[in-house]
């Protein structure tokens, strides 16, 4: 890669940390814990490449959240903002001390904190993925709170039951142009439940077959 190609990729993932700071500003920060940008964003993008909000939300909190987001994302038109990767905090601690492969540390590794650094610290600093593919890694600032009860609420659950089908049936038919948008990512599903709703991409399958364990970040 020339030098010029690296400068570029860095003025190009500065634009678009900008446009995911607008929308996150935008958006606010009631009831999530955290904020940022996952994806090729928080690598080295190029011009077309979407960028990939992923947000951790409160505990019975998620769906409401995500119906924010996606009615927010239509009414700015911001169609190059993706809803990609979102859970509560029940979702985020299950997934965080699990066992998990290179790509799943590297993808957390690298993913741009925005909003509630500490607490996605304090995750990061529970996963035993992390400690094996980035163990030079350590956290930053004081380890934030993190939840693990679990809390129902009504509207939470309304939410999902009326939200979820139409989300699937989206994905189902891969309409890029939905209130999800996925630009370059090839064919995707919906994963989703009451505590997670991320999109599974054809191309990250592809990129996990290629990559081996073993290595460091």
């Amino acid at each position: 890669m020339t030098q010029f190609s690296l400068e570029t990729g860095f003025e190009i993932r500065s634009m678009k940390l900008e446009r995911a700071k607008v929308f996150l500003d935008r958006f606010g920060f009631r009831g999530i814990k955290f904020a940022g940008v996952s994806g090729s964003v928080s690598y080295m993008p190029v011009e077309s490449d979407d960028i990939d909000i992923f947000i951790i939300s409160g505990n019975g909190n998620l769906w409401p959240v995500l119906l924010r987001a996606f009615v927010l994302r239509r009414l700015l038109g911001m169609d190059d903002i993706c809803i990609s990767l979102t859970m509560d905090e029940k979702f985020a601690v299950e997934m965080f001390s699990q066992e998990g492969d290179y790509l799943l540390a590297s993808d957390s590794y690298h993913v741009i904190p925005l909003f509630g650094k500490n607490y996605y610290d304090s995750l990061l600093s529970k996963s035993p993925f992390i400690r094996n593919y980035v163990p030079q890694w350590r956290p930053e600032g004081t380890p934030a709170d993190v939840n693990t009860g679990l809390s129902v609420h009504f509207l939470n659950i309304m939410i999902f039951l009326i939200l979820a089908p139409f989300i699937y049936i989206k994905t189902a038919r891969n309409e890029k142009k939905s209130v999800l948008k996925v630009g370059n990512e090839g064919r995707y599903r919906a994963v989703l439940g009451i505590h997670k709703f991320y999109l599974d991409t054809q191309k990250y399958h592809e990129l996990k077959e290629r990559l081996s364990g073993g290595r460091h970040v």
